[in-house]
C-alpha cells in the first residue's frame, strides 16, 4: 500500500525558513509535573524569596540553603529564575514554579 499526501496538504517549509531551536518548555505549576518526576526531587519549601530589579540581588532560602538564579539545588534541579512571587526551576526539561 502506498500512501501519499492529499492534494491540499501544506508544502514542506523552504530551506531558508528558520526553525526555532531555542524552544523552551512552558512553565507549569509544580503539581503539574508528573508524579514519577516529583518523586525524584528533594522536598521543596521556599522559606524566603527576595526579588530585586537586579538579578544578582535575588535569592531564595530553600531547605535552609541560600540559592541564586542559575544555581543547582541537587541532581540537575536548577533554580532558573526568581520572579516577584515565585521561583522557576528546571528539572529534566520540565520548567515549573513554586510560589513563595
Amino acid at each position: 500500500v502506498e500512501l501519499s499526501a492529499p492534494d491540499n496538504a501544506p508544502a514542506i517549509a523552504p530551506a531558508n525558513v528558520a526553525v526555532a531551536d531555542d524552544y523552551e518548555p512552558e512553565i507549569i505549576n509544580y503539581w503539574q509535573v508528573p508524579e514519577k518526576m516529583r518523586e525524584g526531587l528533594p522536598d521543596l519549601r521556599i522559606s524566603v524569596l527576595v526579588y530585586a530589579e537586579l538579578p544578582e540581588n535575588r535569592f531564595v532560602l530553600m531547605n535552609g540553603e541560600r540559592l541564586r538564579e542559575g544555581e543547582e539545588l541537587s541532581n540537575g534541579l536548577l533554580l532558573e529564575e526568581i520572579q516577584r512571587d515565585r521561583a522557576v526551576f528546571n528539572y529534566r526539561n520540565y520548567r515549573f514554579y513554586l510560589k513563595s
